[in-house]
């Protein structure tokens, strides 16, 4: 399952839409059962809340459900935590990366599968 900004990639790559501002509460709602601890989340995005609730609540469910959890952030480490940034928060539950560029994205690939 992946959460991409308000959308959502679930399982034979079907979308969904948030239809609220609180796109990891509502992917829960939807897709919250298909996640087991088989399964692997990857999120990405910048994760910029448009200063609403983070819902870490959401996210450690998400986690918690998971076998792995991986998020990919775009945004410079820096800015993690700054306006309406909840990067630092979230990090706290989830193993996330600073991606952005092809070579970061690689990296994070070699720390991450097995070799």
């Amino acid at each position: 399952l992946t959460l991409t900004g308000n959308h959502f990639l679930s399982p034979g790559y079907r979308v969904g839409v948030a239809v609220s501002d609180d796109p990891l509460r509502g992917f829960v709602d939807a897709y919250g059962d298909t996640l087991t601890h088989r399964g692997a989340l990857l999120i990405l995005g910048d994760a910029r809340n448009n200063y609403h609730d983070a819902s870490e609540d959401s996210l450690r469910e998400l986690v918690e459900r998971a076998r792995h959890a991986y998020w990919l952030n775009p945004e410079a480490h820096g800015d993690w935590g700054t306006g309406d940034s909840a990067a630092d928060d979230y990090a706290e539950i989830i193993d996330m990366f600073e991606c952005r560029n092809a070579t970061q994205l690689s990296a994070v690939i070699a720390d991450l599968l097995p070799v």
